[in-house]
């Protein structure tokens, strides 16, 4: 055997390939989308509330055993008629879903090494939302509704989606690390299916971690002590059949008139027992401010809201606080919560890696509670509005 020299254009040669093959991996490739087959999605029942394949949007990582893994978010159907005019819209059918996407690449889910160095390179996975419950959903026979039949099977697509990782990419059984993520309805999705992720992995290879962006949507009163949108959840989770679809040891320890708290994260969260959690969500949430509090003006609007309303604000802040006390003191756990009067937090630079407390962002704290390399992991903003680190450019963020 004669071992052969490499010359140094040769040599210049495979340095390139070798850089553009990182940067295919780690840079320039977007987010494909991967229908499941429509054989298996009847078979398996993974059906959007139209009937059409569940889905979801795949990027490879420069690590292949270490993912990330999003739910998109999109609120919620309520009623028959409302899960109707749903099934028709880009959350309802994956009909209309691009076969690229190139708009969830920014934030926690960013491949840029530059602001995103820990994560940057990690196999990232974004499921789509199209059944409308927080993947909880799980009725056997569709509801018509204007000669419509409508699927309610969120828990079945989320099995399916696994299934379909796991043959593919081994994402199960191959796996060394999965951060689960989400933001507003798939934030809430993060906190109701961490144990089911959990049970369906071997914990002596991979380890677990959830990251839940604007998904704690308080079980509280409106200004007008009505509990408006808990009812909301009481009606909808017998047309969706949801009870199995939530945290089983959520379920179990409620009687059959409660169960309606498991679809709730402050109700959820003690039932998380195996996968560590870092809360991220403002104190002063536009969604919670708008459609649980219903506080009946724009707080961001110099003049808009009275002075009793600015009081019913802050309240809804200090409650918040003390519900979410017990994530505060597990020392398992990490958590930041801002005074930024907006909805999702980790899907933008500006915020993720914008936002900060004490002089330090989402990022920061995230990356010292995952990596265990300090004791900040816990960071309760001031008063809004004076951190003045937030942005004021847009209240929602993308995903």
């Amino acid at each position: 055997y004669q071992r052969r020299v490499r010359g140094p254009a040769e040599m210049k040669t495979i340095i390139l390939l070798i850089f553009i093959f990182h940067f295919y991996v780690s840079f320039a490739s977007d987010f494909t989308l991967r229908l499941l087959p429509t054989a298996i999605a009847h078979q398996k029942g993974a059906l959007c509330l139209d009937g059409s394949p569940a889905g979801y949007y795949f990027r490879p990582g420069a690590q292949t055993d270490k993912f990330r893994v999003h739910f998109r978010g999109g609120g919620w159907c309520f009623t028959e008629l409302d899960c109707f005019w749903r099934s028709s819209t880009y959350i309802g059918t994956s009909t209309a879903w691009p076969s690229v996407i190139v708009d969830a690449v920014y934030g926690f889910m960013s491949n840029e090494s530059n602001v995103n160095p820990n994560f940057c390179d990690w196999t990232t996975v974004y499921i789509e939302y199209c059944d409308g419950t927080s993947f909880t959903g799980n009725r056997d026979e569709p509801v018509v509704v204007q000669s419509k039949p409508l699927y309610f099977r969120g828990k079945r697509i989320l099995a399916a989606i696994f299934d379909d990782l796991e043959e593919n990419h081994g994402f199960l059984s191959k796996s060394s690390a999965i951060v689960l993520t989400g933001t507003s309805a798939g934030s809430l999705a993060t906190y109701l299916h961490a144990e089911y992720l959990y049970s369906r992995i071997d914990p002596a290879k991979t380890t677990l971690h959830a990251l839940p962006d604007a998904g704690f949507f308080l079980d509280h009163a409106n200004v007008n002590n009505q509990y408006a949108f808990r009812q909301s959840f009481i009606d909808a989770m017998p047309l969706w059949n949801a009870t199995s679809g939530v945290n089983s040891y959520c379920i179990s320890s409620y009687p059959t008139s409660e169960q309606w708290k498991c679809f709730f994260a402050q109700y959820t969260y003690p039932f998380i027992k195996h996968v560590p959690v870092f809360i991220l969500n403002s104190l002063y949430d536009t969604f919670q401010v708008g459609s649980i509090l219903q506080l009946g003006c724009h707080p961001d609007v110099p003049g808009n809201c009275s002075a009793r309303q600015l009081t019913e604000l802050q309240n809804y802040r200090d409650d918040m606080i003390k519900v979410l006390n017990e994530a505060i003191a597990n020392p398992r756990d990490g958590v930041f919560l801002t005074a930024c009067y907006q909805h999702e937090e980790s899907c933008r630079d500006i915020d993720f890696m914008g936002i900060e407390i004490a002089g330090r962002t989402p990022l920061d704290y995230f990356t010292e509670w995952y990596f265990k390399q300090g004791n900040n992991t816990k960071a309760v903003d001031v008063r809004w509005p004076d951190n003045k680190s937030c942005t004021t450019s847009a209240n929602h963020g993308p995903c």
